[in-house]
């Protein structure tokens, strides 16, 4: 949760307040594991890697009953792992380069135990001393290639629509 973001002009200005910050334990870990760094792509309004104005309206909306303070990704990066590579490296150097006040508050590992299938990463969520959230995603670049350039991500936005309009069917 972002403390503090009553509104989206305020949840946006403490992400961007936070983007260099995370850029710099996106970088550093990446270094350390033996990965490759990839922040979001600049925000046309912010010039950092923050969420898009629209794209955080609509998080609000549809996915934190109107309330800017629980969208907890307004910043981001991408750690991306050679296969098979592990994501504790990462994850030590993320813990050992946080800044004073900062924490990490959810560390959520998605299908990586042995056998899983389907879509994998670690999502590691840093709260800032100023109350806001920048995640952190480690990934495989196998996983990663299939997410970003095999349509991957565009399948769960997709998803997304379809499981809001299904909880909102009368048909059954």
């Amino acid at each position: 949760m972002v403390e503090g973001a009553t509104t989206v002009d305020k949840a946006i200005s403490i992400a961007s307040e936070n983007a260099d910050t995370l850029a710099q334990i996106v970088n550093h870990a990446a270094e350390a594991s033996g990965g490759t760094a990839e922040m979001r792509p600049n925000d046309k309004e912010t010039g950092k890697p923050t969420k898009s104005r629209s794209s955080t309206e609509r998080k609000v909306r549809d996915e934190c009953d109107g309330a800017p303070r629980k969208v907890v990704d307004m910043t981001g990066g991408t750690i991306i792992l050679k296969e098979n590579q592990s994501a504790s490296k990462a994850i030590s150097a993320i813990e050992k380069n946080l800044p004073k006040g900062a924490s990490i508050v959810k560390l959520k590992k998605l299908n990586i135990a042995p056998g899983s299938k389907g879509y994998q990463d670690v999502k590691v969520s840093i709260k800032f001393s100023n109350g806001g959230v920048g995640e952190v995603i480690i990934i495989d670049d196998f996983m990663y290639d299939g997410k970003m350039k095999r349509g991957g991500h565009a399948c769960y936005e997709i998803t997304r629509i379809l499981e809001k309009h299904r909880t909102q069917s009368k048909l059954v």
